[in-house]
C-alpha cells in the first residue's frame, strides 16, 4: 500500500516536471504572429527571450514591447500590452485589434496572387515582344503594371479566412488588406519582369 502511494507521488512529480519543460512562454506580435519562447528578462520596455531552434541550439533575442500585442508566461494568464490610443495611431479597442490581427495573419498565410502574376507575364511579355525588346518596352511595363495593383479592391475569399464569421467585418478587412496588397504588388512586379524577359528573348530568337 505504501509502495503504491510512493509510486503515485513519483508519477505526479515526474508529470509536473515534464509539463514544466514542455510549457513555454508565448509572445503575440502586432502582426498577429505568435512565438513560443522562454522569457529571460524584462527591462520595462524590452523583453529578453530565449528561442530554441530546430537544430536544438538556443539563441537569445530582444523584442521591444511596442512590437507586441501581449505575452503569456507559461502557466499564467495573458498580459496585454496594447492599448487604444488614437494619438499614437492605435484606433482600435483590444478586442477589435484581435480581429485586425486575425486579418493580417490570414492574408499572410493564405492570400495568393497567382492570377496577378500570370496576367503580368502575359501582358508585359506581349508589350516587350511588340516593342521589339527595346528599353522602354522592357522597363516601363513591369513598373506600370505593378503600380496598377494598388488600385483594385482586395477580394477576401472565404477559403482564406480562419473564421467565416469575419466575412463582413470591416476591422478584419482593414487588417487583411496591407499584407494582401503587398503580395499583389510584388506578384505584379515579378510577373511583369518575367514577362518582359520572356518577350524580349522570344523576339530576339525569332527576328
Amino acid at each position: 500500500m505504501v509502495g503504491n502511494k510512493i509510486s503515485a507521488v513519483l508519477f505526479f512529480c515526474l508529470l509536473g516536471a515534464a509539463s514544466s519543460v514542455v510549457a513555454q512562454d508565448k509572445l503575440l506580435f502586432m502582426n498577429g504572429r505568435e512565438l513560443s519562447c522562454t522569457i529571460a528578462g524584462d527591462t520595462g520596455t524590452v523583453l529578453k527571450v530565449g528561442i530554441e531552434r530546430k537544430s536544438g541550439k538556443r539563441v537569445m533575442r530582444e523584442f521591444p514591447k511596442s512590437d507586441l500585442f501581449s505575452y503569456t508566461p507559461a502557466g499564467k494568464g495573458e498580459i496585454v500590452l496594447y492599448a487604444r490610443d488614437e494619438a499614437f495611431g492605435n484606433i482600435y479597442s483590444v478586442e477589435e485589434m484581435r480581429v485586425y490581427m486575425a486579418g493580417e495573419r490570414d492574408a499572410a498565410d493564405n492570400f495568393r496572387a497567382l492570377p496577378t502574376f500570370i496576367a503580368g507575364v502575359a501582358v508585359c511579355g506581349t508589350l516587350a515582344y511588340l516593342g521589339e525588346g527595346g528599353v522602354v518596352a522592357t522597363v516601363a511595363p513591369p513598373l506600370v503594371y505593378a503600380g496598377l495593383q494598388f488600385i483594385p479592391k482586395i477580394k477576401i475569399r472565404q477559403k482564406t479566412m480562419s473564421d467565416p464569421g469575419y466575412r463582413f467585418n470591416d476591422v478584419y478587412a482593414d487588417g487583411y488588406e496591407p499584407p494582401a496588397r503587398s503580395r499583389k504588388v510584388m506578384a505584379g512586379l515579378s510577373g511583369g519582369v518575367t514577362g518582359v524577359v520572356t518577350g524580349a528573348l522570344v523576339f530576339t530568337l525569332l527576328k
